[in-house]
């Protein structure tokens, strides 16, 4: 295939334009190929996709707590994005002996599309989540929603599927004006693109839309600090600021590899080629944001088939309560005023 620059519509040549190099068409790295990172990637994946369909669905029907919209969209995200990475596995299409040219177009194509949308769409997720904490943190601190919050928890709610869209559709007119930059990654891993340009711009909205979020995430810190004795005072609820404190713990240890996400971000906005070991790393955080929002004690006492009596009469007497010990972002009751709360998932 080799080297080529991939000539625009205009053919008057831009001296030392960054536009040949975002446009230049790279060839796989094939030396990064191993079966067992592959088996291992594909693996991770799977426990980020089964893991979070099982949480979302514990919560949704079998949990005492009624959690907001922005919690199934933090959920939901990784799910999509362990789809997108996968796609060539369920297409049957994965060799792990190093020989992928036979991997339909179509299919490629398509997965070399989501994949650069998955990112933005998981990051904006976050967004969403975090902010909404910092709502339901406002709201307890000086009992009054912020202004024009619901149009604001409306629109978080649909950014990620915003981006996903139109992210998939930018990568997949390049990957339909080019169709030779589209491959089977040197990794044997997932269909990507051997132009720069649509990882970068998938980089550089993860970028943007996360450093937000560590901003509120600063702010909510700040704040917990300095008013600390309006959680702990005698007329809080205690079953409200527990479980409110105790998502926070959750968010900022996940928030950990959002920060690292956000590094590598930056990293990818200047490389093609980052290693099939890097994909790896990668893939651990949708497994990471399964193992630390699957182990609310709720949802482990849902799976808990030895107590289902015991859970199935707590449904019915704390239906619309906070759980003593460990929440989410909560139930309307507890944490907002029922006419400024924006929809829950039906």
């Amino acid at each position: 295939m080799g080297n080529r620059v991939l000539r625009t519509m205009d053919t008057i040549p831009v001296p030392n334009s960054s536009r040949e190099i975002l446009l230049t068409n790279v060839d796989p790295d094939t030396s990064q190929h191993q079966a067992s990172l592959i088996v291992f990637f594909l693996v991770l994946q799977f426990i980020g996709l089964f893991g979070g369909i099982i949480i979302i669905l514990t919560a949704r029907f079998y949990s005492p707590i009624q959690r907001h919209a922005t919690w199934y969209n933090f959920m939901l995200s990784w799910v999509i994005s362990s789809i997108s990475y996968t796609l060539l596995l369920f297409g049957g299409q994965i060799d792990l002996s190093g020989d992928s040219k036979g991997v339909p177009f179509g299919l490629c194509v398509l997965q070399s599309s989501v994949i650069y949308a998955a990112p933005p769409l998981s990051a904006a997720a976050v967004l969403g989540m975090v902010a909404q904490i910092w709502f339901s943190v406002h709201l307890t601190l000086f009992k009054k929603p912020f202004k024009s919050q619901k149009l604001l928890t409306k629109l978080l709610l649909i950014l990620p599927y915003v981006l996903f869209v139109a992210i998939s559709a930018e990568a997949l007119a390049f990957g339909l004006a080019q169709p030779d930059s589209v491959r089977v990654a040197g990794s044997g891993m997932y269909c990507n693109s051997g132009l720069a340009i649509p990882g970068r711009i998938s980089a550089g909205i993860v970028a943007v839309v996360l450093f937000p979020a560590v901003i509120i995430e600063i702010f909510l810190v700040v704040s917990l600090r300095k008013h600390w004795d309006v959680f702990k005072s005698p007329g809080s609820n205690p079953s409200r600021t527990n479980g409110m404190l105790h998502t926070i713990i959750r968010v900022f240890l996940f928030s950990i590899f959002g920060i690292f996400a956000l590094i590598l971000s930056v990293f990818f906005f200047f490389t093609i080629h980052h290693g099939a070991a890097l994909n790896i790393v990668i893939s651990i955080i949708p497994v990471v944001a399964v193992c630390i929002f699957g182990s609310q004690k709720d949802l482990v006492d849902a799976w808990m088939f030895w107590k289902w009596d015991w859970v199935k009469k707590r449904r019915l007497t704390h239906s619309r309560t906070v759980s003593e010990s460990d929440s989410t972002l909560g139930s309307p009751i507890s944490l907002y005023d029922e006419k400024d709360l924006p929809p829950l998932p039906a």
